[in-house]
């Protein structure tokens, strides 16, 4: 039991908090007036890609939509917030989407496949604002992910 006790106490504990992806009240206290609402991007080969759009309020029709791209294994879950806050200051509305394989998106990843689904989320996003009013932007291996959108939308 003392082993038990020490190894516990030498390692440390961690607390993981698992709940919503983007926290409403968070996001109203930056922007107020702000919705969070659910965005699902059904790709080509049937996979579902779990994505949030973040609406000003009110909302106009020459607002611009930042499209965000994570690094490998962006999780909303995790990083989310910390992402999402900097680019509702630029006065976008902002669309973030888990990768493939990750967080609540399902499917396995690989190249093709991230290419296609950027492709796709892009599509589903320019459908309802218009592609002149969507700006593309990633990070770390998001930055490929927007940069193949750019080339090929």
């Amino acid at each position: 039991m003392r082993l038990l006790l020490l190894s516990v106490w030498l390692t440390g504990c961690v607390t993981y908090v698992v709940g919503p992806a983007i926290d409403p009240d968070a996001v109203a206290r930056v922007v107020p007036g702000a919705t969070v609402e659910a965005l699902p991007v059904r790709t080509p080969d049937g996979t579902t890609l779990y994505g949030l759009r973040v609406r000003h309020a009110p909302s106009g029709a020459d607002r611009l939509t930042i499209l965000y791209f994570g690094g490998n294994g962006f999780r909303m879950s995790a990083l989310g917030m910390k992402k999402l806050i900097p680019l509702l200051r630029t006065g976008a509305d902002v669309v973030l989407v888990d990768h493939r394989g990750h967080g609540r998106s399902e499917g396995t990843a690989s190249v093709d496949a991230l290419k296609a689904d950027a492709l796709a989320v892009f599509d589903a996003v320019a459908a309802e604002v218009g592609a002149e009013r969507v700006v593309v932007h990633g990070h770390s291996l998001g930055s490929f992910l927007a940069s193949h959108v750019g080339a090929h939308r």
